[in-house]
């Protein structure tokens, strides 16, 4: 069997763009459009079609200077016994403001090459804005922050799983042993207790 791969255009191929290859929609919202600053905003943007859907990364997002975004959360919802993969990813990106005040995220642009019309096409959401208030002054705690706690929870306790090993495996030689010296010494107390019996001499 012979396969013949075709690179893709490089004519009209926008900056955007990150390998998403097939028919594909997106849409974008705010968890929250009024928070204070003692609390976590989160954008969640949705990507849905079909195509190389497991090789999509998230989209570029052009955040306000004041706003702070951390690591993004992606829920796979894909049919894989489809051909292309058909399905949703979406993307969860929490985020924090120390000042208060009206802010906008810029519309987000994500682009793909559709082989059926052979030729890119870039998808747009529409503008997003939120307020933010001031708060007790405590930062709120990121997403990114407790799963990297956890991470480093995990990490330690992986990193020590030797240790771990050879505690539980020098626990159970040493009750091994103390089993069988308990079984030794029992053996011996029953021959001891044979040789001390006295000897039943019978008279005819």
């Amino acid at each position: 069997v012979t396969i013949t791969v075709k690179p893709l255009p490089e004519a009209g191929k926008p900056a955007s763009f990150k390998g998403a290859v097939g028919t594909f929609r997106m849409e974008s919202l705010l968890e929250k459009d009024h928070f204070s600053t003692d609390e976590t905003g989160k954008l969640i943007i949705t990507i849905g079609g079909a195509g190389n859907m497991q090789l999509m990364t998230a989209p570029d997002v052009q955040w306000p200077k004041e706003v702070e975004a951390f690591d993004s959360r992606i829920t796979d919802n894909i049919d894989k016994n489809l051909v292309p993969l058909a399905g949703t990813k979406t993307f969860e990106i929490p985020f924090a403001v120390q000042s208060p005040g009206t802010y906008k995220i810029p519309s987000i642009q994500y682009s793909y090459f559709d082989p059926a019309s052979g030729s890119y096409k870039v998808l747009s959401t529409q503008e997003l804005s939120f307020s933010v208030t001031k708060g007790t002054g405590h930062p709120a705690t990121s997403f990114s922050e407790e799963h990297k706690k956890n991470d480093s929870l995990l990490n330690k306790i992986f990193a020590r799983r030797w240790l771990l090993i050879l505690f539980v495996a020098g626990f159970i030689i040493i009750a091994m042993i103390f089993w069988l010296s308990g079984d030794k010494k029992k053996e011996k107390e029953k021959e001891e207790e044979i040789i001390k019996a006295p000897e039943v001499v019978t008279v005819s």
